[in-house]
């Protein structure tokens, strides 16, 4: 089931994240889940997320832009 990050009348789509090996998600403060996420519903627009692996003691922050209907991708790896 896709993370709902926005309410239900705005236009969302999906970001696929995934990190290697893998990375804690978040957005604003707020956890989203843990890599792999083959589809982060959010709002249409641009989003920050921020991608961290206590393990490897790396966080990475990426801007995605969200289009209505598609999926973008994110992968970083640590």
């Amino acid at each position: 089931k896709p993370v709902t990050t926005a309410p239900a009348k705005d236009d969302t789509g999906c970001v696929a994240v995934n990190a290697a090996p893998w990375a804690h998600v978040s957005e604003g403060g707020r956890r989203l889940g843990t890599t792999p996420l083959p589809c982060l519903e959010l709002a249409v627009g641009k989003h920050t997320l921020v991608l961290d692996n206590p393990v490897a003691g790396q966080t990475r922050t990426v801007t995605v832009t969200v289009k209505s209907g598609e999926t973008a991708r994110v992968f970083e790896r640590f």
